[in-house]
């Protein structure tokens, strides 16, 4: 399992390429708990004429995510480099699922743009004209992205908290639910809790991902 809390500390002294090495085995590691296989992972730099949008790609074909070199690899912000490698790993998730590479839904705004928040934001974006606007498929794989990297750095955070106060060894199972049968839907999670536990649940269209029983 990837040490995400101890590799957050470190982040800033690390190198693009063993940053490369963990965030191939962070998106793997979640393509293996959703019940895929695992993909390879490689550094490139973004070619399509994007204006410096783009900074990863998954590329069902050679079975391949791509990270950005500059605007990740060697990017000093742990959270956003994890967030665009999680990103990533919900493409290939969402591909594996349907058998077949899926287009995003994403438009080159004509004029002056409102579209709907993307990264779990609460506020609407504004787009320039010729900027990439993401349709509403493409806002479920940003937003999906985004909840993950919150629970998984508020438990970094927990752990932090709770070594400080007690000085004690931390178990993450002490920030879990004691109680199984709990069938509240109070954290808005669509009564996940079911068959596969409190995992992660990710729609969109016909395509449904689950982590693995």
């Amino acid at each position: 399992m990837v040490d995400v809390c101890a590799t957050a500390k470190k982040w800033a002294g690390m190198s693009p390429a063993d940053r490369l090495k963990f965030l191939g085995e962070a998106i793997n590691e979640k393509l293996k708990e959703w019940g895929y296989a695992p993909v390879n992972v490689a550094s490139y730099v973004a070619r399509d004429g994007s204006g410096g949008e783009r900074q990863g790609e998954w590329d069902y074909g050679t079975n391949t995510v791509y990270l950005d070199e500059e605007r990740v690899l060697m990017n000093d912000d742990f959270e956003h480099d994890l967030k665009i490698a999680y990103h990533e790993a919900v493409h290939a998730a969402r591909d594996k699922e349907a058998g077949h590479s899926v287009p995003v839904d994403d438009y080159k705004a004509a004029g002056w743009e409102f579209a709907l928040p993307i990264d779990d934001e609460a506020e609407p974006r504004d787009y320039q004209p010729g900027e990439t606007v993401p349709g509403p498929e493409h806002i479920e794989v940003y937003n999906a992205a985004a909840q993950m990297l919150g629970e998984t750095m508020a438990k970094c955070k927990a752990k932090d908290d709770y070594g400080a106060a007690k000085d004690l060894h931390f178990d993450e199972d002490d920030l879990d639910d004691d109680d199984e049968d709990d069938d509240d839907d109070d954290e808005g999670d669509g009564g996940r809790d079911g068959d596969h536990g409190d995992g992660l649940l990710i729609e969109w269209g016909e395509a449904t991902i689950t982590p693995a029983p």
